[in-house]
C-alpha cells in the first residue's frame, strides 16, 4: 500500500525518484528500494516524506484517507504558505540561502519603510 501511495503522490507532483530524493533529502536508492520491494521507510524518512508532500504519516502508511491533515507541529498552513514552503524545499542550498537573504531584506523594509531594497 505504501508503494502505491508514494507513486500516486509523486505522479500528482510530477516528479521522479531523483527529484523526490533531492526535495525530501532522501537518497534515491532508498526510494528505489521502497518502490521495488515491500519495505517501509524508517521514522526519519517517513517524517521527511510527510513534510515534503504535506500529508500525514498515517496517510502515507494507508492508515488514513485524509491526506491534507497537518504534517508538522505548526498546524495546518494556509495554501499560499504551504506552496511557498514546497517551492522553498525544491531549491538548491544556494537558492535557499538567496531566498533567506531576500526575506531578511523584506523584513528590514517592513520594520523601516523608508529603507529601500537594493536594485540589481
Amino acid at each position: 500500500m505504501f508503494k502505491e501511495i508514494l507513486l500516486d503522490l509523486m505522479a500528482e507532483k510530477g516528479i521522479n525518484q531523483r527529484q523526490l530524493g533531492a526535495g525530501a533529502q532522501i537518497p534515491p536508492t532508498t526510494i528505489s528500494g521502497w518502490l521495488n520491494a515491500d519495505r517501509l521507510p524508517d521514522y526519519t524518512a517517513l517524517s521527511k516524506l510527510a513534510v515534503y508532500f504535506g500529508v500525514t504519516a498515517d496517510y502515507l502508511l494507508g492508515l488514513s484517507d485524509e491526506s491534507d491533515a497537518p504534517a508538522s507541529g505548526f498546524g495546518a498552513l494556509p495554501p499560499s504558505e504551504s506552496e511557498l514552503l514546497k517551492t522553498y524545499r525544491l531549491l538548491s542550498p544556494a537558492g535557499k540561502a538567496r531566498a533567506a537573504a531576500y526575506i531578511d531584506l523584506l523584513r528590514e523594509q517592513e520594520e523601516n519603510p523608508r529603507a529601500k531594497l537594493p536594485r540589481k
